[in-house]
């Protein structure tokens, strides 16, 4: 008999296009929401080895990626706030009629960019030796950003993030 596996709630908009341009506040966890990435230091975060690689690979997102930039973000010891911008449909000079490249949709649909920096800085960071036993939470958890307001509130998030993190319920001295 098979097991059965508990419900787990959707974490994205029902029917939405996560490829679609648009703002989209994220946040990523370590499993077990264990301290990996440095520490907060008089308010600041402070990155260790690990957190450096996670970094380098946060940055480099829009490298990878066509029509995909980063605004905002902070790396804390045990996740990653960010907002990642996806922009409107590519047109060239050649064609100024915007094409529905599937192949390129499925590319810069946020699940992708967000798979693929968790796949390259885990391996990365468990090939460090500094971190064997690193692993990423299953899934992420975003937020559509629909208006300037709520960009203002997330910016203002993500920087109070390190001064709020003696707040947090896995923050240990």
């Amino acid at each position: 008999m098979a097991k059965k596996l508990p419900i787990r709630k959707a974490n994205r908009l029902p029917d939405y296009d996560y490829s679609t341009a648009g703002y989209y506040f994220v946040t990523i966890n370590i499993k077990d929401k264990s301290n990996h990435f440095g520490d907060v230091i008089d308010g600041k975060m402070k990155l260790n080895g690990v957190g450096m690689i996670a970094d380098h690979y946060w940055e480099q997102i829009p490298d990878h990626y066509t029509n995909v930039k980063l605004d905002e973000y902070v790396i804390m010891p045990n996740h990653i706030h960010g907002i990642i911008i996806i922009s409107g449909v590519k047109r060239t000079a050649q064609c100024a009629v915007p094409t529905d490249n599937r192949q390129e949709k499925r590319h810069n649909r946020l699940s992708t960019v967000i798979r693929t920096y968790k796949t390259l800085t885990g391996r990365e960071i468990r090939k460090t030796g500094k971190s064997p036993d690193f692993t990423w939470q299953r899934s992420f958890y975003d937020h559509v950003i629909r208006n300037n307001e709520a960009l203002m509130i997330a910016r203002q998030y993500i920087q109070d993030n390190p001064l709020k993190w003696h707040l947090d319920e896995y923050f240990a001295e």
